[in-house]
């Protein structure tokens, strides 16, 4: 009598045995745990609104870049944290608008300024897997780095002291996605920052809260990552924080916004408020972690 057994439980998946290795390594199996490292998070706020703050309570070691002429401020004295600034040197403080026929230009391979030495660093950190040494790489803040590297692409077009055109932010755009993505790609858990704003949008005409990024990547960069937060902070009379909120879920006013399946236990709306932000092991998204079993953190400074 015939086998009348299913062919699916029969058949197993068959590999070409001339496969290179370093192609059978990317193959995962879905049954394996997934790495922490595949979390990453956006918060999005207004400023003061504990964007910062509560991307500092990711447990583990951190490299942060730092876009945003404030961002250092609350870094200072902390042990789990090593970062750069990448601020603009010299700004023109005349700015002409391109004349009809297109301004006279002579393209700069490689223009000087802050974006270029990042961009070296960058690459070169990846070639070098200087990021492995971390657990965590932010970006604080998108918005800022939106503005540098627009700086960057009129001076690559040769256009230094113009105001930019529609072509330059679609670049720009593209860069920062591909600059997040290919830091995604990482073996770190990566977080970023962005400001955002009230205003209309193009498609429904309704009052949303925009992520303060160009063009088509305010709906597209929050797409790259696994945890889209919009935090808000609640102050008293005195100008002093009471409490932080994330919220999860997106609604009719902020788009957009979600969570991971390892976090999806959180509520729409969290209170995240921090006694000591510093002391970050069961607070903010530590606590979060704790509660969903994701453990990380285990790569110490060179000096512990």
């Amino acid at each position: 009598m015939a086998n009348q057994s299913s062919p699916l439980a029969a058949t197993k998946p068959k590999i070409d045995p001339v496969m290179p290795a370093e192609m059978m390594k990317q193959i995962k199996r879905a049954v394996d745990e997934v790495d922490a490292t595949t979390e990453s998070f956006l918060f999005i706020g207004r400023k003061a609104a504990g964007k910062k703050t509560l991307a500092l309570t990711i447990p583990g070691r951190k490299f942060i870049h730092c876009f945003d002429q404030n961002a250092s401020s609350g870094l200072s004295g902390r042990k789990d944290v090593d970062y750069v600034e990448w601020l603009p040197k010299k700004l023109r403080l005349t700015v002409k608008s391109t004349p009809k026929g297109g301004a006279d230009a002579t393209p700069v391979a490689n223009p000087p300024g802050p974006w270029g030495d990042f961009e070296k660093f960058h690459m070169r950190a990846q070639d070098t897997n200087f990021y492995q040494q971390y657990d965590v790489v932010g970006f604080i803040s998108c918005t800022s780095m939106t503005d540098l590297l627009l700086d960057h692409i009129v001076a690559m077009q040769g256009r230094p002291g113009y105001v930019p055109v529609l072509g330059d932010y679609h670049l720009a755009g593209q860069g920062m996605a591909n600059t997040l993505r290919s830091t995604l790609s990482e073996n770190v858990m990566v977080f970023a920052t962005a400001n955002y704003s009230y205003e209309q949008d193009d498609e429904t005409k309704n009052m949303i809260n925009h992520p303060v990024i160009i063009g088509q990547q305010k709906s597209k960069i929050p797409n790259i990552f696994s945890n889209v937060w919009a935090c808000n902070a609640q102050y008293d009379g005195k100008g002093e924080v009471v409490k932080y909120f994330i919220q999860t879920v997106e609604d009719k006013q902020t788009l957009n916004l979600g969570r991971s399946r390892r976090l999806v236990h959180l509520s729409a709306r969290v209170e995240v408020t921090m006694t000591n932000p510093q002391a970050n092991m069961n607070q903010g998204v530590a606590q979060f972690f704790a509660q969903a079993g994701i453990k990380i953190g285990g790569k110490k400074a060179q000096s512990d």
